[in-house]
């Protein structure tokens, strides 16, 4: 379900909103001719003022971008899930020394969550490995799960040795406990924090149900 946040409540300094981190990837639409659409990366922003994002060149794109509107979307993975949306007017735009954008801030922002469930805070130390149907001479990363829900968790780890890979469907097993308990599930997402590498995983529908109960295994890690 779609809904909404105003100006009004983005004025709270608890609001969510204002964690979103510098370098969140996001998608710009302009709604000229052609509809050209462009990535782009934020860069910071004032609330009820302004928007700045750092934006990659398109031969599409207008040579003056000010006055132009677009539709600017983005996520927000971590604990809020979410997946949002705002049509904007380009109040000032450069090309030297690089590509950056001002929006006037959106009046409203458009929001949807990613999953059913929201994923509660945490940090188990756990290691990761590609399942060995796919891979039977995988390697296990260390790391820890960041946040976890019913329906799947966020484990971070070194990115040393997974630079350059492929891991977005990948069929994988979180391991607790030195094995003593096993989670299946596929990679649905990934990004860069740094020098770790933080991967989005939903867990196996067909998880026994005993796990998922709410006295169950992953329920009492959420709970910890």
């Amino acid at each position: 379900m779609t809904a909404v946040i105003t100006q009004e409540e983005l004025k709270s300094s608890q609001h969510w909103f204002r964690k979103i981190d510098v370098g969140t990837r996001m998608f710009l639409q302009f709604l000229d001719q052609r509809q050209t659409r462009t990535r782009a990366e934020l860069l910071g922003f004032r609330v009820g003022h302004y928007i700045i994002v750092r934006y990659e060149e398109q031969e599409t794109l207008p040579t003056y971008l000010s006055g132009y509107v677009a539709v600017v979307r983005f996520l927000v993975e971590d604990l809020v899930g979410e997946c949002l949306a705002f049509k904007a007017n380009v109040i000032h735009c450069t090309r030297s020394p690089d590509k950056i954008i001002y929006f006037a801030f959106p009046d409203e922002i458009y929001h949807r969550p990613l999953r059913n469930q929201q994923r509660a805070a945490t940090k188990i130390p756990a290691s990761l490995r590609v399942n060995t149907s796919v891979d039977s001479n995988t390697k296990s990363y260390e790391g820890y799960i960041a946040d976890i829900s019913e329906g799947g968790c966020r484990f971070i780890f070194s990115e040393d040795d997974s630079k350059n890979k492929q891991v977005k469907k990948l069929p994988v097993v979180i391991n607790i406990g030195n094995g003593q308990r096993i989670i299946p599930g596929e990679v649905r997402s990934a990004r860069t924090e740094g020098t770790l590498l933080s991967v989005g995983i939903k867990f196996n529908e067909t998880q026994n149900d005993l796990e998922r109960g709410p006295s169950g295994f992953i329920s009492e890690l959420i709970k910890t």
